[in-house]
């Protein structure tokens, strides 16, 4: 023993089950060491990751809470303008030409735009109008009281004031005359006729009775308003279906007398 070195190993003779285990076992250790190793030099990468994770995250809400908050601001900005917008334009007089005093004429019933009126105070035009109508209710009376015919005839060759008035009291007078000159069946098929103008279900009528179109039956209906053309079959209906009937009468008279010579011959 005392010449044997002394790193002498003595499993290398007599163990080499033991000499593999311990082999074995060292590089187990040494695989420990390096996975350690390994894990201390990832974990400061790891944790940076983690930071900046966090940090990108606490950007993201913080952009998002901006967001937000210039939303709602630029929201309420466009609402107060929408308002001052509302203000202003109720604030602000509507643009028109027409002033205080033309209200109050336009008001008042009178015609604004005429300049002789525009002189006139309210006194002067009120007598006017009165004497105006007071003289157009004289000359009126007397036409259309009856049995006066000599006032027909003076208010026709008299020469009016006014050239307004002088025209609606000619107007009335031809009126007058014309109704007075046409018999009674005449004005009443005039009127007859413009009844039937008015209602288009009538000229309808007349139009498939006539078996002719509704243009056809309203010139004709035209003509005799205007006074154009008489109208026999309605000047006197009454006589147009006496002697209509005795046409069918005198026709079947004549065939049954014509059935009774053959029967006879």
């Amino acid at each position: 023993m005392a010449g044997l070195p002394p790193n002498y190993n003595f499993t290398n003779q007599y163990d080499p089950q033991l000499q593999a285990s311990i082999s074995q076992m060292q590089q187990h250790q040494q695989q420990q060491l390096q996975h350690q190793q390994q894990q201390q030099l990832q974990q400061p990468l790891f944790q940076h990751s983690q930071t900046q994770l966090q940090h990108i995250q606490q950007q993201q809400l913080q952009q998002q809470q901006t967001y937000q908050q210039q939303q709602t601001q630029l929201i309420q900005q466009l609402h107060q303008e929408a308002r001052d917008r509302r203000e202003r334009i109720r604030s602000k007089p509507f643009p028109t030409n027409v002033t205080q005093s033309v209200r109050d004429r336009q008001a008042r019933g009178k015609d604004v735009y005429r300049s002789s009126e525009d002189e006139k105070t309210d006194d002067e035009e009120d007598g006017g109008h009165e004497e105006d109508e007071r003289r157009q209710h004289q000359e009126r009376q007397p036409i259309l009281r009856k049995g006066n015919r000599n006032s027909l005839d003076s208010v026709l060759d008299g020469e009016s004031d006014d050239g307004i008035e002088g025209r609606d009291t000619d107007n009335e007078a031809d009126i007058l005359r014309c109704c007075r000159a046409e018999g009674f069946e005449t004005r009443q098929r005039r009127a007859f006729a413009a009844s039937v103008l008015d209602r288009p279900e009538q000229l309808m009528m007349y139009a498939q009775s006539e078996h002719d179109s509704m243009a056809g039956q309203r010139h004709r209906f035209m003509t005799i308003m205007c006074g154009y053309e008489d109208d026999d079959y309605w000047s006197n209906v009454g006589h147009h279906r006496a002697v209509t009937r005795a046409a069918r009468e005198r026709q079947a008279n004549m065939r049954k007398a014509m059935n009774i010579n053959r029967r006879t011959a």
